[in-house]
């Protein structure tokens, strides 16, 4: 990529970003109060959660018989669905889930 087109791919970014946090600003209160938006509002961070953690797990091909890497990140997994749910706090999740995959390579 050339550098205008860095830039500009920053600028889009920059600019999305602050539309998404500025939005519920400048909408009617009442259509914020809405069921199906405060239902969404509720349940996208474990789905976003869940779509970056299944994604980051590295499955072992048919070559490759290390299967301990796989049973690691799962735990991690499982350790980070565990606390979202029972604590609600993503931030606390995911440094659950890293300190508990290191942890596991570590010991492991």
């Amino acid at each position: 990529m050339t550098t205008p087109d860095i830039l500009l791919t920053l600028f889009g970014m920059a600019a999305a970003i602050f539309l998404c946090r500025a939005l519920p600003l400048f909408l009617p209160q009442r259509w914020l109060q809405l069921g199906w938006l405060q239902s969404l509002n509720q349940t996208l961070p474990l789905c976003i959660m869940l779509i970056l953690l299944f994604a980051s797990l590295s499955v072992p091909t048919a070559l490759s018989a290390d299967f301990s890497a796989l049973l690691f990140e799962s735990a991690a997994l499982v350790v980070v669905l565990l606390s979202y749910m029972w604590l609600r706090n993503t931030l606390l999740s995911v440094i659950l889930g890293v300190v508990s995959v290191n942890l596991l390579y570590l010991l492991g």
